[in-house]
């Protein structure tokens, strides 16, 4: 073997020893604290309850958002949004509408917060978008476009909000991404690449878009993120 050969395992040697040696002291079942000392992590908090006296607990979180001040919503498998503030203390939750209504949430897959506060939810059972100021007070929900056309959601999976306002939607069965502005107008979809390649979504579940309005998709059956910018 040569030596250049020899010096450029060397790194992978030493990365394979420090991943072993890190799997050696993280065994499953172990504490987050025991998780983050043994991987030099920061550990800062947990809950899983409420503190106000009861005994709720969260059921499968399965989304989670965080507003400008810090505190954090998260939806679960109890069909509703729960609010607590950055280090865990409980504030508020929500089934239902405060319309008068008797709605309630079908699995609420993903949460979005824009910059005033409103709370967006994907609630991907009944095939809408709502939206709800940061209190959980009803404002407003769609679920079809105001364009003329006839279609409507599809099992709507992931949300997210540019800094604009501008909501994004990922549809599960209907493979694409769907904008609309803050109110809920249609804006435009697309579910394949504008780059004269075949390519298309296969089960688009979460979505991300940063600073500069770019748009990152979690492409689940494809095994990819694929990234555009904010008109597709």
């Amino acid at each position: 073997m040569s030596i250049g050969k020899l010096r450029a395992r060397v790194p992978l040697a030493l990365a394979l020893l420090l991943l072993l040696a890190t799997m050696a002291l993280v065994q499953p079942g172990t504490s987050p604290q025991a998780h983050a000392s043994a991987l030099s992590l920061p550990y800062l908090t947990e809950w899983s309850s409420w503190n106000d006296g009861s005994a709720q607990t969260l059921a499968d979180p399965w989304a989670i958002a965080v507003n400008t001040v810090g505190d954090v919503y998260v939806s679960d498998n109890f069909d509703r949004i729960v609010e607590f503030d950055s280090s865990g203390n409980y504030i508020r939750k929500w089934d239902s509408w405060n319309d008068g209504s008797a709605q309630s949430f079908d699995l609420p897959s993903d949460i979005a917060i824009n910059a005033s506060g409103d709370v967006y939810v994907a609630d991907y059972g009944l095939n809408r978008v709502i939206e709800f100021d940061g209190s959980g007070n009803y404002i407003r929900e769609w679920s079809s476009w105001n364009d003329g056309s006839s279609q409507t959601f599809d099992e709507p999976q992931g949300i997210g909000i540019n800094a604009d306002g501008d909501v994004y939607v990922t549809e599960y069965l209907s493979k694409r991404v769907v904008e609309f502005d803050g109110s809920g107008t249609y804006i435009r979809e697309w579910s394949s690449w504008n780059d004269g390649s075949t390519q298309t979504f296969n089960d688009p579940q979460n979505i991300g878009i940063n600073a500069s309005g770019d748009v990152y998709v979690a492409d689940a059956s494809n095994n990819r993120v694929v990234e555009f910018d904010g008109s597709g």
